[in-house]
């Protein structure tokens, strides 16, 4: 004990010395206490700019000059900005940033950028992913602004073009999904404990008998709570993300091209090339007099926990570290640690089996998919009926219980279930059979 009052406790510098903790850690920081730190000591600057992987994960949401949103030109209030074009303006405050990492040489070390929400027009856009000081792995632009759909697929379409030397740098880019998912529900999955740990099972003989089992399986529900609540693609039935029909095809068209050289936080419907397609969403190839397909590749918007008879898909789920890569979506936030398109696709389980992924587009899913309680049938177990009005209009109670029967959907609700109870509120019989 003698001998160790003497000895000082291990400095800062000294444990950030250590590769493993400052490569960690430095993520958390974030860009702007990397660089307070920075100007403390020489050693401190030393130390974060000539580690190549202190900047490797770049998350500029949270740096204020940037999150400012700036007002529109007037010359009379600032004719030092008259000669800017709109682009040059609003990249302003990310450029400043992206100047002081050049000049301190750390510009090229970034990995992963996180703009989630900010200012970021074409033209920048358009630097990060084509100027050769960049080397960006992964890209998150989701809810970006003064970014058009068609500029970016038209600088992706060009990443890609047949004629380039070599691959794209990019290898992953978040677009889709809304940032309303990044949300931290730590808090949540601790109520859903605490509302289980209470009534009848909270007692000390209930606690006596349980068995090991039921831990375990508290510790699934908690789990599976988080990957419904952390991230839009898993966990339960939802919609994921909206977007316009012509804008969609486009973006359709473009992943589909991108399979093996980039990944997106949204993937290909693989059962559209069996359902009907909407006449107004472009070119279509009739089959038959009844049925019009359409072959082109269709965003899947809606994510899927199983058909409600078969708990699968015709087309077969998607599970990482199983299934191509192009199958699977990237999950946000994009990971602190990485810039690995594999990373970035699988989902934290707390030692649980990785879940399977069903997705599919809104247009596959017509008549199949409760849009209320989220039920939907598969193709292997309903065939939507092509008949769904009753010939007759004296229809007998008999007609009316067959077609109920073969019906699963209409007006996007469940016959059993969620219509029942529409009709029930709004104190009527109507619908279809009214």
């Amino acid at each position: 004990m003698d001998n160790q009052e003497g000895v000082l406790p291990i400095s800062l510098l000294d444990l950030l010395n250590n590769t493993l903790v400052l490569n960690y850690t430095s993520p958390h920081v974030g860009v702007q206490g990397l660089l307070s730190l920075a100007a403390t000591s020489t050693a401190f600057r030393d130390l974060i700019f000539t580690r190549s992987h202190v900047f490797s994960h770049l998350d500029l949401t949270t740096v204020k000059s940037c999150q400012k949103l700036l007002p529109e030109i007037d010359e009379r209030d600032a004719p030092e900005f008259s000669n800017l074009s709109t682009d040059d303006y609003y990249a302003r405050p990310l450029r400043n940033v992206f100047s002081s990492l050049k000049a301190r040489n750390v510009l090229q070390d970034v990995r992963t950028l996180v703009l989630d929400g900010l200012a970021v027009p074409f033209g920048l856009v358009r630097e990060i992913l084509c100027v050769e000081s960049y080397n960006i792995r992964i890209l998150s632009l989701r809810g970006v602004k003064e970014l058009g759909d068609e500029k970016l697929i038209g600088i992706l379409r060009y990443l890609i073009r047949p004629s380039r030397q070599e691959p794209p740098k990019l290898k992953g880019l978040y677009y889709f999904t809304p940032t309303r998912g990044d949300t931290d529900y730590s808090a949540a999955n601790l109520r859903l404990y605490q509302r289980q740990q209470q009534g009848v099972t909270n007692s000390l003989g209930a606690q006596l008998g349980a068995s090991a089992s039921s831990s375990g399986a508290l510790h699934r529900e908690l789990v599976q709570s988080s990957w419904h609540q952390n991230n839009p693609w898993y966990g339960t039935t939802r919609e994921v993300f909206r977007m316009e029909p012509e804008i969609a095809v486009q973006w359709a068209s473009l992943i589909a091209v991108c399979e093996g050289l980039i990944a997106f936080d949204a993937v290909l419907c693989r059962q559209h090339n069996n359902v009907l397609a909407h006449p107004e969403v472009g070119h279509v190839s009739t089959r038959s007099a009844e049925t019009i397909y359409d072959a082109r590749p269709a965003l899947a918007t809606i994510s899927l926990s199983g058909c409600q008879k078969c708990g699968s898909s015709p087309e077969g789920p998607a599970c990482a570290g199983k299934s191509p890569e192009f199958q699977l979506p990237l999950l946000a936030p994009p990971p602190m640690h990485s810039s690995l398109v594999k990373a970035a696709q699988r989902l934290g389980t707390n030692g649980l089996p990785h879940p399977q992924f069903i997705a599919r587009c809104r247009q596959c899913l017509k008549d199949r998919w409760c849009e209320r309680c989220n039920a939907w049938w598969c193709e292997s177990c309903y065939t939507v009926p092509k008949r769904r009005v009753l010939s007759t209009s004296t229809p007998t109670a008999t007609d009316k219980e067959t077609l109920q029967e073969s019906i699963k959907v209409h007006n996007t609700l469940c016959i059993k279930k969620c219509l029942v109870e529409q009709l029930l509120n709004e104190g009527g019989e109507g619908g279809m059979w009214g």
